[in-house]
């Protein structure tokens, strides 16, 4: 009988890891979604307040600056 729990909370463990895979596929899914739209309002000089930001006009680069987030005062010690 004491096996049968074993059982019954493994299967319960894996129908939950199951479900959280499930969700985080779909979180990384609209991460990337809302990142992508970010980015062509960036692109868009039209859409106010997303205009890329002066470092990243400057080092040519808007992509990797997105990537990296914001600079920090102490990287450049």
């Amino acid at each position: 009988m004491e096996s049968e729990d074993h059982e019954q909370l493994a299967d319960e463990f894996e129908r939950r890891a199951d479900e959280m895979q499930h969700e985080n596929a779909k979180l990384a899914d609209e991460i990337d979604s809302v990142r992508k739209d970010w980015e062509a309002k960036r692109a868009d000089g039209s859409v106010p307040g997303a205009v890329p930001r002066d470092e990243d006009l400057s080092s040519g680069s808007s992509d990797q600056a997105a990537q990296d987030g914001p600079a920090r005062e102490d990287d450049d010690a």
